[in-house]
Formats: structure tokens, sequence, C-alpha cells
């Protein structure tokens, strides 16, 4: 049984993901939400870029759909498990800033 595709509606609003901010900093510690997972989910003891540990350099991550363990933070994409444009076409277009923030 195949699911039917749902149209997007033309009158809904365009995508702009500049009204979605994220990799925000809710605790002001200076690490933002993109640093903290990835100090969460690393293997081993991490390292930063500088001595205010803000931004994390290395640690170390295993790559679960390619059993690869990756070392450099900057190889890393820390991502929604749903893409911010799909909430956007499936109705958060209608969400206030506070709520979208959130959600990002």
């Amino acid at each position: 049984m195949a699911l039917p595709i749902a149209t997007i509606r033309p009158e809904l609003p365009a995508y702009d993901r500049k009204s979605w901010r994220h990799w925000t900093d809710d605790d002001r510690d200076c690490q933002n939400i993109r640093h903290e997972v990835l100090i969460a989910e690393s293997q081993s003891a991490v390292t930063f870029k500088t001595e205010r540990k803000c931004q994390v350099l290395s640690g170390q991550w295993l790559g679960v759909y390619t059993n690869t363990t990756v070392r450099e933070a900057t190889k890393l994409d820390v991502d929604h498990l749903v893409p911010l444009k799909n909430a956007h076409l499936s109705g958060a277009w209608s969400w206030d800033a506070n709520r979208k923030q959130q959600y990002a």
C-alpha cells in the first residue's frame, strides 16, 4: 500500500532559515547546544579550541552509519531529526519565534 504524498499549499509562507534561531547558549556557559552535544556524545575526553572551553576541537565519536571513528569536531554535523524546512512545511511556519527556537 503506497502512502499518499501531501501537496504543499501554495499560500504557505516561504521557508526562511533565519527565522529559526539555533545553536543557542541557553545556559550561558559559552558552549552552544552543538558543542554541548559534542561533549556529551564523545567517547573520550574532548579538547577545546581555546582555554575558555567554549568550542570543541576534538574528541572521539562513532559514526553509526559508517562505523568509523571521527576525532575532529569540524568533521561532524549535529543535525535535527526532522529538518527545519520539513517542520516549516508541516505546520511549524505558524509557530512564534520562541517555539521555533526551542524546536531548533
